[in-house]
């Protein structure tokens, strides 16, 4: 069912991220790999334009996201986003369709690839979502643990940074009608907290040394909760298993930080 939507321009550099990373007030320097969550609401937009039926946007759901950063681009460059549509089917009891974005320099070279899984209604049958093997569990032993707190208004101010304004993130009422128990935080914010922490305490603060970051989005995350974190190495050199979690309960699975070849030392 590929789809390929009308491309965008969306400016994107070292400026554009650490303003990003200053709106969301958090202690961390600047990744990257997270710029392109800053094309990501446009992207859906795009690629959901003429979904049928229409989806309620409180019932979107981001269920799984993979990060591809091929290089860093430069001081206000300008990237041209290409939304693709390229799979629809059931996931467990929801329906999914499965995003690809793909971000290009000028020169039509490879700066960034994002495979986004969002889930979009109750399950309808005609067929499953094909999902990527697991990545194995990271085997060898804990190399780190931390413990970070969801700022109260993170919600808020991922939401003016992103452009990302479902509803379920920003309105008590609107998370109630989606069968929540109240406001949610972004899955990308949690994830941007925890592989921003990774990277000031393994990679020295250098945000640039990720290369690549997936993860599923298994249970919800609410502001004020207490992320327990820990990190064990993934196998390959350079690849470290993130383990996230709220009261002993995985909010993360399967997730992966990938560490730029040329940092593995």
């Amino acid at each position: 069912m590929t789809r390929i939507r009308e491309p965008f321009l969306f400016t994107a550099g070292p400026v554009e991220t650490g303003e990003f990373i200053d709106a969301l007030r958090i202690p961390y320097a600047p990744v990257p790999a997270f710029f392109a969550a800053r094309a990501l609401p446009a992207a859906i937009r795009s690629a959901l334009a003429d979904f049928l039926p229409v989806p309620d946007p409180a019932h979107i759901r981001h269920a799984a996201q993979e990060t591809t950063l091929h290089r860093w681009p430069g001081a206000r460059e300008e990237l041209t986003v290409t939304p693709i549509l390229e799979a629809e089917g059931d996931y467990g009891f929801q329906r999914a369709v499965t995003l690809r974005t793909r971000m290009t320099g000028a020169a039509g070279d490879d700066v960034a690839d994002l495979l986004t899984t969002l889930t979009v209604g109750p399950a309808r049958g005609g067929g499953r979502l094909p999902r990527p093997p697991a990545p194995t569990n990271g085997t060898g032993p804990v190399l780190l643990t931390w413990r970070e707190r969801i700022p109260d208004d993170l919600p808020h101010r991922y939401a003016e940074a992103s452009g990302d304004h479902n509803p379920v993130h920003l309105s008590e009422s609107a998370a109630h009608r989606a069968g929540l128990p109240g406001v949610i935080v972004h899955g990308m914010a949690t994830l941007l907290l925890a592989v921003a922490g990774l990277t000031a305490r393994m990679f020295d603060g250098d945000g640039a040394a990720v290369a690549a970051v997936r993860t599923r989005f298994v249970r919800p995350v609410r502001p004020g909760d207490e992320l327990d974190l820990a990190v064990r190495a993934a196998g390959a050199p350079g690849s470290y298993a993130l383990h996230v979690s709220v009261a002993g309960r995985p909010v993360l699975k399967d997730t992966r930080v990938t560490r730029a070849t040329a940092a593995v030392g």
